[in-house]
């Protein structure tokens, strides 16, 4: 939700949060293994020959970490 610029106040209260805090954590979480996998994928498509089957072949573990 964070990812997709939902306010955090609006998620606290949808997850019955009781802080906003306690949303951070989580937050901060997501937006960190987004990044993770956006450094990963970069990574190999900069130094592959063939950047295609490179992301084919890492596409579902990230999309996996990423609880998709």
């Amino acid at each position: 939700m964070i990812n997709n610029g939902e306010e955090l106040n609006t998620i606290a209260k949808m997850l019955v949060h009781s802080s906003v805090s306690t949303t951070e954590i989580y937050a901060r979480t997501s937006v960190d293994k987004v990044k993770a996998a956006t450094n990963k994928v970069v990574n190999y498509m900069l130094t592959s020959d063939n950047a295609n089957t490179e992301l084919d072949k890492i596409m579902p573990e990230i999309l996996a970490s990423l609880g998709c």
